[in-house]
């Protein structure tokens, strides 16, 4: 599985799909921060909203890395689309990962905030902003595995980018009969909700809507996974 993942990472830089997506983030973090000082979870808050928007960009670019022929030679060689698979999630994991450091650390080190996160903090946000990214990447791959074209897949993103930014706005202005629908928009909004607010909530509220956008996703991937093999075939 090492080996597998390296070889995606391998295949993901010499691509350079990745670039754009990488770098728009890092300096939309920095430009956010470039104003002093700022509120700590507030702050993250933002930045988790950009780790989704950015992540749904990256793996639109991530899944067009490799050509069909590509996809169908490192399966045989990982031994199956399980083991493929399973080896995409964990590049997702690192990049995310590493979108999370940038994220976190950086109004950090650069001392940004108007005071010191404490340790809970910088947990949280570790947390929410790799939650967003896989939140975001895992919308991405499921659109490309059901084989929606490069164009059509863009407008979607962006779709369902203002969908899940406006739930909020949405769930308010809603009937309550039609407000429950929201639920089924990707979590975006409510991981950013419960990081700016969470000194003011219940612990088990908090703790049930932080792990809801990694549940969502977790829902998404088990057609990621059905289809995907049909994806080699494309």
């Amino acid at each position: 599985m090492i080996a597998l993942v390296k070889c995606m990472l391998t295949d993901l830089h010499r691509s350079n799909r990745y670039f754009m997506p990488a770098v728009c983030y890092g300096l939309l973090v920095l430009w956010m921060y470039s104003v002093r000082p700022n509120p700590v979870l507030e702050s993250y808050s933002a930045t988790v909203a950009l780790a989704f928007g950015c992540a749904l960009w990256f793996g639109f670019m991530a899944e067009g890395s490799e050509a069909p022929v590509q996809r169908e030679l490192t399966m045989l060689h990982a031994g199956g689309w399980g083991r493929y698979g399973c080896g995409r999630l964990l590049l997702l994991g690192i990049w995310g990962f590493a979108f999370s450091l940038w994220g976190t650390l950086v109004p950090v080190v650069s001392g940004a905030f108007e005071r010191s996160p404490t340790g809970l903090e910088l947990t949280l946000s570790l947390y929410s902003h790799g939650a967003a990214f896989l939140l975001g990447a895992v919308i991405s791959w499921l659109l490309a595995v059901l084989g929606v074209k490069p164009k059509s897949r863009l407008v979607m993103a962006m779709v369902i980018l203002a969908l899940a930014l406006a739930a909020g706005g949405m769930e308010s202005a809603l009937p309550s009969w039609a407000s429950g629908g929201t639920w089924l928009i990707p979590p975006a909004y409510r991981l950013m909700h419960v990081m700016a607010k969470y000194p003011s909530m219940h612990p088990g509220t908090a703790t049930f809507w932080f792990m809801y956008p990694l549940a969502y996703a977790g829902l998404l991937l088990v057609p990621v996974l059905k289809y995907l093999p049909l994806q080699g075939s494309r």
